[in-house]
Protein backbone atom coordinates (compact mmCIF):
# COMPACT_ATOMS: atom_id res chain seq x y z
CA UNK A 1 0.00 0.00 0.00
CA UNK A 2 3.09 2.03 0.64
CA UNK A 3 4.26 1.94 -2.51
CA UNK A 4 0.94 2.66 -4.03
CA UNK A 5 0.75 5.43 -2.22
CA UNK A 6 4.20 6.77 -3.27
CA UNK A 7 3.36 6.63 -6.68
CA UNK A 8 -0.12 8.61 -6.39
CA UNK A 9 -2.19 5.29 -6.82
CA UNK A 10 -4.92 5.19 -4.05
CA UNK A 11 -8.84 4.84 -3.69
CA UNK A 12 -10.55 5.72 -0.98
CA UNK A 13 -12.54 2.30 -0.86
CA UNK A 14 -16.45 2.38 -0.33
CA UNK A 15 -16.34 0.17 2.58
CA UNK A 16 -13.89 2.34 4.54
CA UNK A 17 -14.64 5.88 3.01
CA UNK A 18 -18.24 6.79 2.86
CA UNK A 19 -18.64 7.82 6.05
CA UNK A 20 -16.12 9.99 5.51
CA UNK A 21 -17.16 13.78 4.50
CA UNK A 22 -15.53 14.84 0.55
CA UNK A 23 -13.85 17.65 2.40
CA UNK A 24 -11.64 14.98 4.31
CA UNK A 25 -11.06 13.09 1.36
CA UNK A 26 -10.02 16.69 -0.21
CA UNK A 27 -7.50 16.96 2.03
CA UNK A 28 -5.83 13.69 2.32
CA UNK A 29 -5.67 13.85 -1.75
CA UNK A 30 -3.88 17.24 -1.85
CA UNK A 31 -1.65 16.05 1.05
CA UNK A 32 -0.46 12.83 -0.67
CA UNK A 33 -0.22 14.20 -4.14
CA UNK A 34 3.10 12.66 -5.58
CA UNK A 35 3.91 16.51 -7.33
CA UNK A 36 5.99 18.10 -4.57
CA UNK A 37 5.02 21.71 -5.76
CA UNK A 38 1.37 20.77 -5.94
CA UNK A 39 0.98 18.82 -2.50
CA UNK A 40 0.19 21.14 0.68
CA UNK A 41 2.37 22.45 3.06
CA UNK A 42 1.74 21.90 6.95
CA UNK A 43 0.91 25.63 7.05
CA UNK A 44 -2.03 25.14 3.89
CA UNK A 45 -2.96 21.43 5.66
CA UNK A 46 -3.92 23.18 8.86
CA UNK A 47 -5.63 26.11 6.49
CA UNK A 48 -7.85 23.56 4.64
CA UNK A 49 -11.65 23.67 5.14
CA UNK A 50 -11.72 20.15 6.79
CA UNK A 51 -9.49 21.22 9.37
CA UNK A 52 -9.98 25.58 9.75
CA UNK A 53 -13.96 25.33 9.31
CA UNK A 54 -14.67 22.80 11.95
CA UNK A 55 -15.48 24.03 15.56
CA UNK A 56 -14.82 21.84 18.74
CA UNK A 57 -18.23 20.97 18.64
CA UNK A 58 -18.35 19.28 15.33
CA UNK A 59 -15.14 17.39 16.04
CA UNK A 60 -16.43 16.35 19.51
CA UNK A 61 -19.83 14.97 17.15
CA UNK A 62 -17.63 12.46 16.00
CA UNK A 63 -17.83 8.62 16.75
CA UNK A 64 -14.32 7.55 16.09
CA UNK A 65 -14.80 3.55 17.63
CA UNK A 66 -14.80 2.33 14.24
CA UNK A 67 -11.53 4.17 13.15
CA UNK A 68 -9.23 2.84 16.29
CA UNK A 69 -10.57 -0.54 15.68
CA UNK A 70 -9.67 -0.74 12.09
CA UNK A 71 -6.39 1.05 13.41
CA UNK A 72 -5.67 -1.95 16.00
CA UNK A 73 -6.79 -4.56 13.40
CA UNK A 74 -4.01 -2.98 10.59
CA UNK A 75 -1.05 -2.94 13.72
CA UNK A 76 -2.52 -6.62 15.23
CA UNK A 77 -1.83 -7.94 11.32
CA UNK A 78 0.98 -5.64 10.92
CA UNK A 79 3.07 -7.26 13.94
CA UNK A 80 1.54 -10.88 13.05
CA UNK A 81 3.48 -10.47 9.71
CA UNK A 82 6.92 -9.35 11.23
CA UNK A 83 6.93 -12.01 13.72
CA UNK A 84 5.51 -14.38 10.72
CA UNK A 85 8.69 -13.43 8.82
CA UNK A 86 11.12 -13.09 11.80
CA UNK A 87 9.81 -17.39 12.68
CA UNK A 88 10.83 -17.95 9.15
CA UNK A 89 14.04 -16.24 8.71
CA UNK A 90 15.30 -17.48 12.11
CA UNK A 91 14.02 -21.22 10.63
CA UNK A 92 15.80 -21.11 7.32
CA UNK A 93 19.47 -19.71 9.19
CA UNK A 94 18.32 -23.35 11.74
CA UNK A 95 17.89 -25.49 8.58
CA UNK A 96 21.09 -24.10 7.21
CA UNK A 97 23.45 -24.74 10.43
CA UNK A 98 21.97 -27.78 10.64
CA UNK A 99 23.02 -28.81 7.50
CA UNK A 100 26.32 -27.08 7.77
CA UNK A 101 26.94 -29.29 11.05
CA UNK A 102 26.02 -32.85 9.52
CA UNK A 103 27.88 -32.66 6.56
CA UNK A 104 30.37 -30.76 8.61
CA UNK A 105 32.04 -34.09 10.17
CA UNK A 106 32.92 -35.55 6.30
CA UNK A 107 33.82 -31.72 4.63
CA UNK A 108 37.41 -31.05 3.44
CA UNK A 109 38.81 -27.47 5.38
CA UNK A 110 38.18 -26.04 1.83
CA UNK A 111 34.68 -27.60 1.63
CA UNK A 112 34.28 -26.13 5.22
CA UNK A 113 35.38 -22.81 4.41
CA UNK A 114 33.12 -22.54 1.49
CA UNK A 115 29.97 -23.39 3.54
CA UNK A 116 30.98 -21.00 6.09
CA UNK A 117 31.70 -18.14 3.63
CA UNK A 118 28.14 -18.96 2.00
CA UNK A 119 26.62 -19.02 6.01
CA UNK A 120 27.96 -15.63 6.28
CA UNK A 121 26.42 -13.91 2.61
CA UNK A 122 23.44 -15.57 3.45
CA UNK A 123 23.04 -13.84 6.90
CA UNK A 124 24.01 -10.56 5.68
CA UNK A 125 21.23 -11.49 3.32
CA UNK A 126 19.08 -11.86 5.76
CA UNK A 127 20.14 -8.66 7.68
CA UNK A 128 19.95 -6.36 4.72
CA UNK A 129 16.39 -7.33 3.69
CA UNK A 130 15.35 -7.13 7.09
CA UNK A 131 17.28 -3.49 7.31
CA UNK A 132 15.34 -2.19 4.07
CA UNK A 133 12.06 -3.11 5.57
CA UNK A 134 12.70 -1.40 8.84
CA UNK A 135 13.71 1.19 6.97
CA UNK A 136 10.47 1.62 4.98
CA UNK A 137 8.71 1.31 8.02
CA UNK A 138 10.28 3.69 9.50
CA UNK A 139 10.10 6.71 6.73
CA UNK A 140 6.33 5.42 6.93
CA UNK A 141 6.08 6.38 10.50
CA UNK A 142 7.85 9.62 9.40
CA UNK A 143 5.50 10.62 7.08
CA UNK A 144 8.54 10.94 4.75
CA UNK A 145 7.25 11.57 1.08
CA UNK A 146 10.90 11.46 -0.26
CA UNK A 147 12.24 8.28 -1.46
CA UNK A 148 13.00 5.58 0.54
CA UNK A 149 16.41 3.85 1.03
CA UNK A 150 16.23 0.79 -0.19
CA UNK A 151 20.10 -0.67 -0.23
CA UNK A 152 22.16 -1.71 2.83
CA UNK A 153 25.89 -2.02 2.58
CA UNK A 154 26.74 -4.50 -0.03
CA UNK A 155 28.19 -8.20 0.68
CA UNK A 156 31.64 -8.12 -0.04
CA UNK A 157 33.72 -11.70 -0.16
Amino acid sequence: MYKKIKAGEFVFHPEYWDPVSPEAKDLITRMLCVDHTKRLTAEDALDHPWIAGMSDQELQAHDLNGTLTEIRKFNARRKLKGTIKAVMAATKMKRLLEGLTRAGSSMSLEEKKSAEEKLRVESVKVLQKMYRQWKERKTEREGGCEAVETSAPEVTS
